[in-house]
């Protein structure tokens, strides 16, 4: 198996955007059952837990992006 450092950047890459494709569909879920639930307690901690997911998901979203644009940049 031969692998360069462009191949592990390139990996890299993909598995923390399809984390962020995750997340955010994570994320939609936890809204989803927050807005059927009737009690208030559950319901802001299913908001709450995708206002999180969300969060994450840009923050992992932008680590994507800056490992692909400046992973592998000799200089």
């Amino acid at each position: 198996m031969n692998m360069d450092v462009r191949s592990t950047i390139l990996m890299i890459t993909i598995l923390a955007a399809v984390a962020a494709v995750w997340m955010i569909a994570s994320a939609f879920r936890a809204f989803k059952t927050g807005k059927r639930l009737p009690f208030f307690y559950k319901k802001r901690q299913q908001v709450e837990r995708g206002i999180a997911l969300v969060i994450g998901a840009i923050l992992v979203g932008l680590f994507a992006f800056a490992n692909f644009r400046w992973g592998a940049d000799p200089g």
